[in-house]
């Protein structure tokens, strides 16, 4: 029998920056890409190797991608706006609706809002891009 989780229900939280701090869901995420993992590798192949030789160096946990039916009067839309414009660095949380690591936990600026206002039936959204800066706990 599979062991696979849904990903439906999947919450998405952005953090205050208070002390304690409070995390509050964004709202209308329709699809969550990341964190990315990749591990920087140095090439140390010299004259006398007979392989390609590498040398690890620092993980990047890259980007958190994610879409949301853009909504102009959310506060956390609009906060993540505001974030982007400001440069501020903040804490996100990522919680799977279920799973033994349900919790993702990180740090990252927002790099990039691309607003899509289609003709038609389709909404108004918004891809929003996150950098994460340092590392990801999965608890």
């Amino acid at each position: 029998m599979t062991q696979a989780i849904r990903a439906h229900g999947t919450l998405l939280a952005r953090g205050d920056g208070g002390s304690p701090e409070n995390f509050t869901t964004i709202a209308e995420v329709t699809a969550i890409n990341g964190p990315e993992l990749e591990l920087e590798l140095a090439d140390v192949t010299s004259h006398d190797s007979t392989y390609r030789e590498y040398l690890a160096g620092i993980a990047d946990y890259g980007e958190v991608n994610f879409d949301v039916n853009m909504v102009p009067d959310d506060t956390q839309h609009n906060g993540l706006v505001s974030d982007a414009e400001n440069g501020t660095l903040r804490n996100f949380t990522l919680t799977l609706p279920s799973g033994t690591l349900d919790v993702c936990s990180f740090a990252a600026y927002v790099v990039g809002v691309s607003r899509s206002m289609p003709i038609g039936a389709d909404p108004y959204k918004a891809s929003i891009t996150l950098k994460v800066s340092g590392g990801v706990t999965w608890a």
